[in-house]
């Protein structure tokens, strides 16, 4: 007859990594020595705006709302939706530009009248 021996588990509620030092895994261990307390688990692992189910990555966030707050500073920043051509030609002409768009004489003309009002200039 065998017996099987087995190490008692980490004393933290849903832990189940194999004991190290004072009842707790290393990795709790390691927690109480740094930090001087050990954190309990994350109840909730989605992303923590609202609507979305993702898993979260960094600082309460999915992937692509940790991205988006690290590039705007808003988690929830849309990205910049294209216009399909028959709405870019609807626009330009409504300000009365050709329909591929304005001429190479308009350009120099707008970029010469920033300069006289100060726009276009860095200081």
């Amino acid at each position: 007859m065998t017996t099987t021996l087995t190490r008692p588990t980490c004393t933290i509620k849903g832990c189940t990594r194999n004991r190290k030092a004072k009842g707790l895994c290393n990795n709790h261990y390691q927690q109480l020595r740094r930090a001087g307390r050990v954190t309990a688990p994350e109840k909730d692992t989605h992303c923590s705006v609202d609507g979305c189910t993702n898993t979260r990555t960094a600082r309460g966030y999915c992937l692509g709302h940790y991205t988006n707050w690290k590039r705007t500073g808003n988690p929830e920043h849309a990205p910049v939706q294209q216009l399909s051509r028959d709405e870019l030609v609807y626009l330009r002409r409504l300000v009365g530009l050709p329909d591929t768009g304005p001429t190479a004489e308009q350009i120099a003309r707008w970029r010469a009248e920033e300069t006289a009002d100060g726009l276009g200039v860095a200081s």
